[in-house]
């Protein structure tokens, strides 16, 4: 413990000067009048940074597959093959996302019209009159466009950085050289990358484990069920699993919501199972796979959804618990960097 307080401090000394920095340059910049233009530049050049940011985190899969293939033929496999999973879970669930949330409108539409019965027999119809209808509706419609647009900007970022990560990774030969040339401390930035970079590997092929395991047993216990749009339903489950704390309990609920609105009975024994799998996934097969559970803390979750949200609007949110996860594997990575010489991995830091 001692020993994690005395890295940190050393983090904060070395940090701390460049922020306080950074903060008098915005001060200044804000002053003379050249703050906004070089924020309107930032944000033109956000593709480019998102880009960089996606090409390093992919490396260290192109790194594993390398022992197996060309790089060239690596960066194919790693880049074509996201694509395909991206573009096969849009063409998958997208219809039956799209058919899910016209069945719930028409339920709540029946719904309301039930409410505004209800109301107009007790003498309350003041309560649910035209102008609250009007106000609901156009509500509803603004956040729906807003939804749409920050999707469909995100989506464009998010592509354009996509583009901009492959080529990187095509040629990250070549910007290795150019940090050993100019880079005086370069070696202890190479084990701080080394180290993220393991460690990475071993977070994603452990995700992408557990994220299976969920979505095919929960896709599994809902079709016994007869559970309409199963496949939807246990995709959700597994995307929220992603958020710790929070993902399983929304994700349970959301299950309850679909049941309550598609069945006459309420569909509780489904329900039981699959609560009952989250709590084998939480404390069996998740220490399991990762031989010790990461255990993203709050903060790092806090800023995820604040930078996720600010760079790639809906989509960044969806990402943002793995991007709070590189957060802290960044950190812890960086603080092992500083106090070792050796090349770390997952053991190293999460121990």
């Amino acid at each position: 413990m001692k020993e994690k307080v005395n890295q940190l401090r050393v983090l904060l000394m070395r940090w701390l000067p460049a922020c306080l920095s950074i903060y008098i340059l915005v001060l200044i910049l804000k002053a003379v009048g050249l703050y906004d233009p070089l924020i309107t530049l930032l944000l033109a050049l956000k593709p480019l940074l998102y880009g960089l940011i996606l090409a390093l985190s992919l490396q260290p899969i192109i790194m594993s597959l390398n022992k197996y293939f060309t790089n060239r033929t690596s960066v194919f496999i790693v880049y074509g093959g996201g694509m395909i999973v991206f573009l096969g879970f849009l063409l998958l669930l997208l219809p039956v996302l799209i058919n899910e949330l016209s069945t719930i409108s028409s339920t709540l539409e029946s719904w309301l019209s039930e409410l505004s019965s209800w109301l107009n027999a007790n003498q309350l119809d003041f309560v649910f009159n035209d102008d609250f209808k009007r106000s609901l509706i156009n509500n509803s419609t603004d956040i729906g466009m807003k939804f749409v647009m920050d999707g469909v900007s995100g989506f464009t970022i998010f592509t354009l950085s996509y583009m901009i990560a492959f080529f990187i990774s095509i040629d990250f030969d070549a910007g290795v050289n150019m940090v050993k040339k100019y880079v005086v401390d370069h070696q202890r930035w190479f084990n701080f990358y080394k180290t993220g970079s393991n460690v990475v590997v071993q977070y994603i092929i452990g995700t992408c484990i557990d994220l299976l395991f969920i979505f095919v047993s929960v896709f599994l216990i809902l079709v016994l069920f007869k559970f309409p749009n199963s496949l939807l339903y246990a995709g959700l489950l597994a995307l929220l699993n992603l958020f710790p704390y929070i993902g399983a309990t929304i994700g349970i609920l959301l299950i309850a919501l679909a049941g309550y609105l598609h069945f006459t009975q309420f569909p509780i024994l489904c329900i039981a199972v699959v609560w009952v799998l989250q709590q084998i996934e939480a404390n069996f097969i998740q220490p399991l796979i990762f031989h010790k559970a990461m255990d993203v803390h709050p903060l790092y979750l806090f800023l995820g959804l604040l930078l996720g949200e600010a760079m790639l609007g809906v989509i960044g949110l969806i990402l943002s618990p793995i991007l709070a996860s590189f957060m802290q594997i960044s950190v812890r990575s960086y603080m092992h960097a500083a106090s070792h010489q050796n090349v770390g991995g997952w053991e190293d830091i999460f121990w």
